[in-house]
């Protein structure tokens, strides 16, 4: 796998400066605490608490880059592996949002979504799917399931964390 490092600055008159950066994983700072959803507690979508976000992703470089980006701009994070994973801590805590990876081991990303679509207390969920699918027909097939956003990978840092908002506003 090729590894690779960028920095993007963005500067704007009277916004200041907007900075992402990903770093080759032999060169990684220390990793910043990751703030977890307290499973036991009860939680409503839009509540004034940090806003949640279940990521499924079963890459662990992806999962510690999403881990980074978005404890980093304050949202608290539940990490699933797998799709059984994310099924799993559904039946525990409900997030304000799902990043779900759609090339999964054993029950794809699609799947997952179709169950978590049949069950009544998570439709009101947002789920954007994030994944490297990019041929013709990926994204209708992901918003046909029930995903309500689809980003492919690559991605631009700034453009995953503005979906990310627009989804939690």
């Amino acid at each position: 796998m090729k590894r690779r490092s960028f920095i993007d600055l963005i500067s704007a008159l009277d916004r200041g400066e907007d900075l992402d950066a990903v770093v080759d994983r032999h060169k990684v700072l220390p990793k910043p605490e990751v703030t977890r959803v307290d499973e036991s507690a009860t939680h409503s979508p839009g509540t004034a608490s940090a806003k949640s976000i279940l990521i499924v992703e079963n890459h662990e470089d992806y999962r510690r880059f999403l881990r980074d980006q978005l404890s980093n701009a304050g949202y608290a994070l539940i990490e699933a592996e797998s799709a059984e994973d994310a099924l799993a801590a559904l039946a525990t805590s409900l997030p304000d949002l799902i990043l779900m990876d759609i090339q999964l081991p054993v029950m794809d990303g699609y799947e997952a979504t179709r169950q978590i679509r049949a069950n009544p207390d998570l439709k009101s969920v947002r789920i954007i799917a994030v994944t490297s699918y990019a041929s013709a027909g990926d994204e209708a097939k992901a918003l046909a399931v029930g995903c309500n956003a689809y980003v492919s990978k690559p991605y631009s840092p700034r453009a995953l964390l503005a979906k990310v908002k627009e989804y939690l506003a």
